[in-house]
């Protein structure tokens, strides 16, 4: 990696503004800073403040490979990224963005990592010594003969990371790269990136999961609306108040709600019984998991958290039926009438978005449920208020932040009013304040009103601690806890097993019970 001055200007950027093809308003205003190269910085802002646009014009794919109106430069080590060659710009500047199946381009790892190295024509040995490296340093050698798409979302996000760091690039942008992470992984991808840092390379992250982050950082610029309205050491009083009133810092302030029915003094109805599940991908040589069994009741909010790759996907997607399991059966509660069963929002909701505008996204699934066309306007205003989209009907959804994109996702989801919601990775590209809004409404809406219950994945503890009434703890191909997440937060030893940990969380050396052992009222071991 090319060593670089302390002193010399990584990126220069002067009154950059852009709009996207179709809108009206500016993504991006009048934004001018510059950043010093081998130095750390976090792009900070709520959802839709303009983060994943910035990156994209330091990468140079804004405007060379977007459609909309730039205005300003932006100048990568003397290279104005508006003329230059993507050869040129790929010899300098890694972009890793927010959905990593966005970038994947082969079908099995180790030819995605030596993809990017054989375009820049280098030497067979050289390209076979750093696919090594790479994979090594990102955690994936055993996974190299691995077909991509049979990795879980964070090891899709290390991948493409190992294959950006196997060019040499003297600057690394990354869009929410913790987003999908393992606790633990994402430490080590910090501890990797702090160890590139030290080596010459420049880094700039754009990221809601502030807490293992700014410590780290030597700098933050924070969006809001478009704007720089702040610009600074992460240390600083002043910053944080800016990240504070643009939504990127949130206090805890406890949990969402208590486990509710509609049904007051009703004994709870059950939604889901799963029972001795197991699936294996053909061609793998363990299952994904195996001997699953656990139920829910109505009004329940059940997390199910792991390390990546554990299995969290899968069991959502068997549950709605993408998956098909080898052993084991699945029971849900007949929908009522105006309703479904079960719905699914999938960790990339563009895999889910398809209609013109918001609008039409949000009326599509009552329509298809031959409601009248009053239902029909009355459902897609209750979501889109709730969920705060009532601006964005008449935007295309695909034009949208990633953040804003789930968000719609969902809506169009809740406007089905599934009896069971399964929410795979709802946290990812949401600031503090949208992530708990959102989850509050999907609380409201869903289980306290309409005698439904939600299932989601999640790595973020936080999330589990102020939303969840339960949690389910994939590990080694097994469901190895069925608990309260006060109880799996007591439990340090459950913790470092499964890769699990709370930001900024320090577990209370008193409190000794194990999510595996029944004893002292601690949480009980899953059934196999």
């Amino acid at each position: 990696m090319t060593q670089e001055p302390s002193g010399e200007s990584a990126i220069e950027v002067r009154g950059l503004s852009y709009t996207y093809a179709g809108r009206t308003s500016p993504t991006i205003e009048d934004a001018s800073f510059s950043l010093a190269a081998r130095r750390w910085t976090v792009v900070a802002g709520r959802t839709g403040s303009g983060k994943s646009t910035l990156l994209r014009a330091l990468a140079g794919l804004i405007p060379n490979q977007a459609a909309g109106a730039m205005r300003g430069q932006v100048t990568l080590f003397g290279l104005d990224t508006r003329g230059a060659a993507p050869l040129a710009l790929a010899r300098h500047v890694g972009l890793v963005l927010q959905s990593p199946d966005d970038q994947i381009v082969t079908t099995m790892v180790e030819n995605e990592v030596a993809f990017g190295l054989e375009n820049l024509g280098l030497p067979p040995d050289h390209i076979a010594r750093q696919v090594t490296a790479s994979l090594a340093a990102l955690g994936l050698s055993d996974c190299r003969w691995q077909g991509t798409q049979t990795l879980s979302g964070g090891q899709k996000q290390r991948l493409m990371l190992a294959s950006i760091l196997a060019m040499g690039p003297r600057l690394l942008l990354l869009d929410e790269p913790l987003a999908q992470l393992d606790p633990a992984g994402a430490q080590e991808l910090l501890e990797e990136l702090e160890r590139l840092r030290r080596l010459g390379l420049s880094i700039v992250i754009a990221e809601h999961r502030l807490d293992d982050l700014l410590p780290r950082a030597d700098r933050v610029l924070v969006l809001d609306g478009g704007r720089l309205i702040a610009d600074g050491d992460p240390r600083d009083a002043n910053v944080h108040s800016a990240l504070r009133g643009a939504g990127a810092l949130v206090d805890d302030d406890g949990a969402i709600g208590a486990r509710s029915s509609s049904r007051d003094g009703d004994v709870p109805r059950r939604i889901l019984d799963v029972e001795q599940l197991a699936c294996q991908f053909a061609g793998q040589p363990k299952p994904v998991w195996s001997e699953v069994s656990f139920g829910i009741d109505e009004g329940e909010r059940v997390a199910v958290v792991g390390a990546n790759g554990s299995g969290k996907s899968t069991l959502l997607a068997a549950i709605v039926g993408i998956v098909r399991p080898q052993a084991g059966y699945m029971m849900l509660a007949a929908p009522e009438a105006g309703t479904t069963a079960v719905g699914l929002v999938p960790q990339n909701p563009d895999l889910t978005l398809f209609s013109r505008t918001v609008h039409d996204e949000l009326a599509f699934g009552p329509r298809r449920l031959r409601l009248d066309a009053a239902e029909v306007a009355d459902r897609v205003h209750e979501a889109a208020a709730a969920l705060g989209n009532l601006q964005l009907l008449d935007e295309p959804p695909l034009a949208l932040s990633q953040g804003q994109r789930l968000c719609v996702a969902v809506a169009a989801a809740m406007t089905l009013r599934p009896r069971l919601l399964l929410l795979d990775e709802p946290t990812t590209g949401q600031d503090q304040a949208r992530m708990r809004h959102l989850l509050a409404t999907v609380s409201r809406l869903l289980v306290a009103s309409r005698n439904s219950a939600v299932l989601f994945s999640t790595h973020d503890l936080r999330v589990v601690r102020s939303f969840a009434t339960r949690a389910l703890v994939l590990h080694d191909g097994r469901l190895v806890a069925d608990c309260t997440p006060a109880e799996l937060l007591a439990d340090e030893a459950l913790l470092r097993r499964a890769r699990l940990r709370v930001a900024g969380h320090q577990p209370n050396r008193g409190e000794r019970g194990s999510a595996l052992a029944p004893e002292g009222g601690r949480a009980h071991e899953a059934p196999r």
